[in-house]
């Protein structure tokens, strides 16, 4: 597969988008290989200098680099926005009560088998940034933190972890940054702490269940997660509430185009 200069930038966005961690040069090659984009170290080390200038990345030294807030932005649009990929962002966008909701669905049959898949292929390294990263979603409970997207940044390692290629395609989809938007309008109708509380204590039983590589517990916890989210969805967001799901959803387009804000599903 053969990607113009800012294809590749593209490309390695969404590599360090999908991951929790740092990413080194010989790490970003490997998974632009995983895309079928072959590319040398020292290509792939001057476009990931490139993002740096642009403020699409950011070096931690010899750790490696993570993408930017205004990286994060950068692909969001580009992913909205791109003619190849448009019709894609077009079934995936949300607009209506009836899309949060088929979304939610999408999101439990396709992060299920993701997690299954995380629980027999995590490593120890895998394990400690999950455990990090759920520590870092409790203790941002009820302060500005919430808007850094804590519970996000964990659904997505955890679709990072599994190796299956389609399921990447896939939770990628379900998972796009333009999407985040949704859980930001979730947090509000679902009225913020508690629903946060909980979504926390579910989110541990999932990581629970990859650190004892039972694939089929975590399977099960990522069900219950959605099906406690879809059901809470399908109580509040009925009558008046429709309206202002919709409206909402409106207003953050306008407000922020294709990207989203804060959620924490």
């Amino acid at each position: 597969m053969a990607y113009d200069r800012e294809g590749t930038l593209h490309a390695l966005m969404a590599v360090l988008a999908s991951s929790s961690a740092p990413i080194g040069t010989r790490s970003a090659q490997q998974a632009l290989e995983e895309m079928g984009l072959n590319m040398s170290e020292s290509s792939i080390s001057r476009r990931l200098r490139e993002l740096n200038e642009r403020g699409w990345a950011i070096s931690l030294g010899t750790k490696g680099r993570v993408i930017s807030p205004a990286g994060r932005e950068q692909l969001a649009e580009f992913e909205y926005s791109s003619p190849s990929k448009s019709p894609i962002s077009r079934v995936v966008d949300v607009r209506s009560v009836q899309d949060v909701l088929d979304l939610l669905y999408a999101r439990k049959a396709v992060e299920s088998a993701a997690a299954a898949s995380a629980a027999t292929h995590a490593t120890t390294e895998d394990i400690k940034a999950l455990q990090a990263l759920l520590k870092k979603h409790r203790e941002a409970l009820g302060t500005e933190q919430m808007a850094t997207q804590p519970g996000l940044d964990l659904h997505r390692k955890i679709a990072a972890i599994a190796p299956n290629r389609m399921l990447k395609i896939l939770t990628g989809l379900v998972l796009a940054p333009h999407l985040d938007r949704v859980e930001a309008v979730l947090d509000i109708v679902l009225c913020g702490h508690l629903h946060q509380s909980c979504v926390v204590d579910e989110h541990q039983k999932i990581v629970d269940a990859i650190v004892a590589r039972d694939a089929k517990a975590a399977e099960q916890a990522v069900d219950e997660h959605f099906d406690s989210m879809i059901k809470a969805g399908e109580k509040s967001i009925v009558g008046d509430n429709a309206s202002i799901i919709t409206r909402l959803l409106s207003w953050m387009d306008a407000v922020s185009g294709p990207t989203g804000s804060s959620g924490s599903l």
